[in-house]
């Protein structure tokens, strides 16, 4: 929800978000352009495992797996309206994650490395929940500073 009271949503198979007011009419669509990353067996067997470990999927579920990837993973907007969206990429960062920002018009700013699990940016400071080497959770407040 942004300050307004608007709703933000997106569409994970394509790279586009609405902005809705509270009377339901949209009023604001975000969209860039993207090459889908293919979804291969090797990637399906892998998520697989992520999900039921060696033993797979149990033998009532029937797993349909789309074609792609979707086209981000997660987003969060700021108090100033800034839109900052975790695009899917099967490269990963040594750490953080990239993300793409779009200022309060919805105009495309620049790409950047954040820290993975960002939640929240307001007031200049980025907060992320990040994990020690012991697998310990904290959550650490970033300045953001733009140049």
């Amino acid at each position: 929800m942004t300050e307004e009271g608007n709703v933000l949503w997106g569409i994970t198979t394509e790279y586009e978000f609405h902005i809705v007011n509270p009377d339901g009419k949209i009023i604001k669509k975000i969209i860039k352009d993207y090459r889908p990353e293919k979804l291969t067996q090797e990637d399906r067997e892998n998520k697989a495992k992520e999900m039921w470990g060696d033993q797979g999927p149990p033998s009532e579920i029937r797993v349909e797996w789309p074609r792609n990837f979707p086209a981000f993973q997660d987003f969060t907007m700021d108090d100033r309206g800034w839109l900052f969206v975790r695009p899917y990429t099967k490269v990963k960062e040594a750490k953080g994650s990239t993300y793409d920002v779009f200022d309060a018009e919805g105009r495309y700013i620049a790409r950047v490395p954040l820290p993975e699990r960002t939640r929240l940016i307001t007031h200049g400071k980025l907060y992320a929940i990040e994990e020690d080497e012991e697998g310990l959770r904290s959550v650490k407040r970033y300045s953001l500073e733009w140049r």
